[in-house]
């Protein structure tokens, strides 16, 4: 499974490269995804960078209940995360 999880990932880190500064909301759900994907694959540094991202992205949007939602992700695996708090 991991192997597929790595696949995947990826798919999803190439498509944001891509993206590059142009960001959409469909781009949001994607950092939203890979943080997820790194999580199972046992990356927890890595999700939250992508989840932060997304949070960020929703902030700024003004979809303020996504960030929080995504924040909370944030606290419920690091924290102790003061940026988050």
């Amino acid at each position: 499974h991991d192997r597929q999880y790595d696949k995947a990932l990826a798919a999803v880190a190439r498509a944001l490269d891509e993206a590059g500064g142009a960001v959409d909301d469909a781009d949001v759900a994607l950092f939203n995804r890979a943080g997820d994907l790194a999580l199972r694959l046992g990356d927890v540094d890595r999700a939250v960078g992508y989840y932060e991202r997304a949070l960020d992205l929703y902030a700024a949007g003004g979809f303020l209940n996504n960030a929080i939602a995504i924040g909370a992700k944030i606290l419920r695996h690091q924290p102790t995360r003061v940026a988050t708090h």
